[in-house]
């Protein structure tokens, strides 16, 4: 009996473990293509450079295999450059496609004028 009880101990603590090193994965996937959209289009007009951002953002996570929603983007002009924003949440339990337990992360970067 204890043995099965360490056995289940030490499960939950791998899994917790493998959660937490996937979500700051995530968290670091997400850092990159905010900064790689944001670089990418300089020169434009404000509205049409935050529309791109915000596309490029959602094409990029889609291309890692994170799903964000577009509501959860938000790209603002400030000062002749750009702040962007972007929230999202790594499942760490899920049952029935529900979540039931999730971490909760962020982006908020400001970029200077290019």
């Amino acid at each position: 009996m204890k043995l099965v009880f360490w056995l289940l101990v030490a499960v939950v603590l791998f899994y917790g473990a493998y959660s937490g090193m996937m979500a700051v994965w995530s968290y670091f996937q997400i850092n990159d293509i905010v900064e790689q959209a944001v670089r990418e289009r300089p020169g434009l007009a404000p509205d049409e450079r935050i529309r791109q951002v915000r596309e490029e953002i959602v094409k990029g996570a889609a291309r890692s295999g994170l799903a964000l929603d577009g509501r959860a983007i938000d790209v603002q002009s400030a000062g002749g450059g750009l702040t962007v924003k972007v929230r999202w949440t790594y499942p760490v339990i899920v049952y029935n496609n529900e979540t039931v337990l999730a971490i909760p992360l962020s982006v908020d970067r400001g970029f200077s004028r290019q």
